[in-house]
């Protein structure tokens, strides 16, 4: 499977897009190799795509990470997803079933950082884990208007912080408008992590910056929002009614 490693802006397939002026497209591919940085912005396919304005210039499509992800940079705020580190991009039936490891960094199953981006029929599978906060099943840390739909959390979030806040299974902190729709997560984590959208220090409730709609967890996760189901009723075939035509749930999913 091989490995990649490097310090600042290190991914399995691109360290760092400089622009996506004409457009970018990355699809249909898996990346099986370990990506260590020691340094800021560390991803499965993308480190760093900080530098690309426009989401809709770039296309990450029907991409597969099975590679562990891991980043020891400590003493600044930088991000590391199971795509990409940090990015604005469309995101489109990506998976991540990587382990994620990280110290002083944001992270997501899918992108750790974005100023703006959509993650549509995306799924997490891997576990994240660190001695930071700011975690997500899919999107990390959202500093512009984003959107998660369709999407999927079914790996374990742990954190050894003792501040745990910030800690979602689909969106760990949006400073920007965040919608999430027809969503599931079945799987959280460490004591206080929520099994949607993460919430601020002492709140008991979400940011008025996400926006949830017809998303549903496992009952007995911790959520503030969201539509909580037994797992037999998540197995039934109304559920994939309930959440619509993007999704076909398998039993097996339960097994992460």
């Amino acid at each position: 499977a091989g490995s990649v490693s490097g310090k600042t802006g290190v991914g399995g397939f691109v360290g760092e897009l400089m622009s996506a002026e004409n457009g970018i497209t990355i699809e249909n591919c898996v990346n099986r190799a370990t990506v260590t940085g020691s340094g800021a912005r560390i991803g499965g396919f993308i480190g760093n795509g900080h530098t690309c304005a426009k989401a809709a210039n770039v296309k990450l499509t029907d991409l597969i990470n099975f590679g562990d992800i891991t980043c020891t940079f400590v003493g600044g705020h930088s991000a590391l997803g199971g795509i990409a580190g940090i990015a604005w991009a469309q995101f489109k039936n990506c998976q991540n079933y990587g382990k994620l490891t990280v110290s002083d960094q944001t992270a997501g199953g899918i992108v750790g950082w974005t100023y703006g981006s959509n993650a549509v029929n995306c799924a997490n599978f891997g576990t994240i884990e660190g001695t930071s906060v700011i975690y997500g099943g899919i999107i990390g840390l959202n500093s512009g208007a984003s959107s998660i739909q369709n999407c999927l959390n079914a790996g374990s979030i742990e954190t050894t912080n003792e501040n745990q806040y910030f800690l979602g299974g689909l969106l760990g902190n949006a400073e920007k408008a965040n919608v999430i729709s027809n969503s599931l997560s079945i799987k959280t984590g460490s004591e206080n992590v929520q099994a949607l959208a993460g919430l601020e220090k002492d709140s008991t409730a979400i940011s008025s910056n996400v926006t949830i709609t017809n998303s549903y967890y496992l009952s007995g996760l911790l959520s503030a929002a969201g539509i909580a189901k037994t797992e037999e009723e998540l197995k039934d075939d109304n559920m994939v009614t309930a959440l619509g035509n993007g999704w076909i749930i398998d039993a097996s999913i339960y097994e992460y």
